[in-house]
């Protein structure tokens, strides 16, 4: 059975021999078309299509086994462009999630706790939020509002969370342990974004109202 590895180490080495980087992706992109369909897992399928989106966006080519083994693409790399450090992040994400099912499960765990207790909580209240940006970013001008909210939840992440859901009590030694090391290595911001996109709506509409998209 082919495996989210097994497809982007081929994908590499082809994007690598083909006389130009657009004609290789051009191979990629139809080789994955008539592939997909083949495989069954979910997981697989969203992690190689951000491994073709990274192969895509980066301006050099680059070596995928290393990729695959570091997280890491060659010196030099602009991140910022078209939003490749997102998408790299999301990638190592997803590929955590696949090595261990019991991050999932773990984060399915929070995100649900968070939901229900919404309702009791102010932390995400507009005025909150505005005191917490106000209080701690000097430099209000060079940040956008989806990054100020984004600094924003993962500091409460941080810092607060674990308060106000009340870990202590409701997740297994296990879980928190699992827990800290993942928000230890990767953007709470982007996790939810994309995996708890209805719970971080919730949460951008409080601060912000209607007002931002």
């Amino acid at each position: 059975m082919l495996s989210y590895r097994d497809v982007l180490l081929k994908y590499g080495v082809i994007l690598n021999e083909a006389p130009t980087k657009k004609k290789g992706l051009a191979l990629v992109k139809a080789d994955w078309k008539a592939k997909k369909q083949q495989i069954k897992d979910t997981l697989d399928i969203d992690i190689i299509d951000l491994g073709i989106e990274i192969m895509t966006i980066s301006r050099k080519r680059f070596d995928m086994e290393k990729f695959l083994e570091t997280g890491l693409l060659p010196i030099g790399t602009n991140y910022s462009v078209n939003g490749l450090g997102e998408v790299i992040s999301l990638f190592l994400i997803l590929v955590a999630i696949k090595k261990d099912s019991k991050i999932k499960e773990c984060l399915d765990k929070i995100m649900g706790l968070w939901s229900e207790n919404l309702g009791s909580m102010t932390i995400f209240n507009r005025e909150t939020f505005l005191n917490e940006v106000m209080d701690n970013i000097t430099d209000l001008k060079s940040l956008t509002l989806q990054e100020l909210f984004d600094y924003y939840l993962s500091s409460v992440f941080d810092f607060d969370l674990g308060e106000l859901l009340g870990f202590d009590s409701v997740l297994t030694d296990e879980e928190f342990d699992i827990w800290k090391d993942f928000s230890n290595q990767y953007s709470i911001a982007i996790t939810m974004r994309y995996m708890y996109s209805d719970l971080y709506n919730r949460l951008k509409k409080s601060v912000f109202g209607d007002y931002v998209e």
